[in-house]
């Protein structure tokens, strides 16, 4: 899995969470929402050098969040961070029999990285 993907992944697994909340149901059964929380701790491990490493690239570049970037050698780092490969990930599966009915095709599209 690479960096991309795992920013990705987080930012479904938050989308996909916060949906819940606002639907105030579970979209899950509890194996399904279990599995949501342990791929969460799995992601946030591998995340966080990631995450080091961009803030050290921001750094070293004088780059701000929220404004735009016009630097082509930050852009090629950061192109290049992204695409780093991270290895031993292991994420917990869920199966469409633990989505309940009702749910979404953008609910199950969130988690089509983890359905298998």
């Amino acid at each position: 899995m690479k960096n991309i993907e795992i920013v990705n992944a987080l930012n479904n697994l938050n989308t996909f969470v916060e949906r819940q909340r606002v639907a105030r149901r579970s979209f899950l059964n509890v194996k399904g929402q279990f599995a949501i929380k342990a791929n969460n701790e799995v992601l946030m491990t591998k995340y966080k050098p990631y995450m080091d490493t961009l803030n050290e690239l921001k750094e070293r570049y004088g780059i701000k969040d929220g404004v735009e970037v016009d630097n082509d050698v930050f852009t090629k780092e950061l192109q290049d961070l992204l695409n780093i490969e991270v290895e031993d990930i292991t994420l917990t599966k869920v199966s469409d029999k633990d989505f309940f009915d009702g749910v979404t095709i953008d609910d199950i599209m969130l988690l089509d990285f983890m359905i298998g």
